[in-house]
């Protein structure tokens, strides 16, 4: 079996298990910085992505995040192949009217190629 037969592989089964309970997000980030010459100010743009991803609830204790003790943590599985770049640190993520700041980000690999990524988020 060739490698990229067993990466398809690993996209289709990780389509089929986090599509099937998820929901849509929003992943917000940084875009480009723009100079107004006229005012003297910069501002920055935001880029916004739709995605679908698998929210699951983080229970928070010392010994796994301690510095998110008493914040609400949610860790999301989106499919590699949705997004053209890796979610940063300090990107927010939005579901409905509920807003979460990305704390980290895991890659899962297969074949040299994301299959899976798994974005630590807190709400707020």
């Amino acid at each position: 079996m060739s490698q990229f037969t067993q990466f398809n592989q690993f996209i289709q089964a990780a389509k089929r298990l986090i599509y099937l309970n998820a929901v849509s997000i929003n992943i917000i980030t940084a875009g480009e910085s723009v100079y107004n010459i006229e005012t003297g100010s910069s501002t920055n743009t935001e880029v916004s992505t739709t995605v679908k991803a698998f929210p699951k609830v983080v229970r928070v204790s010392a010994y796994n995040y301690p510095n998110l003790i008493g914040k609400t943590v949610v860790e999301f599985l989106i499919v590699g192949t949705d997004l053209t770049s890796s979610p940063k640190a300090l990107d927010r993520l939005t579901r409905g009217a509920e807003s979460f700041t990305v704390v980290s980000v895991s890659e899962h690999t297969a074949g040299g190629s994301v299959v899976m990524y798994k974005v630590l988020a807190s709400k707020g």
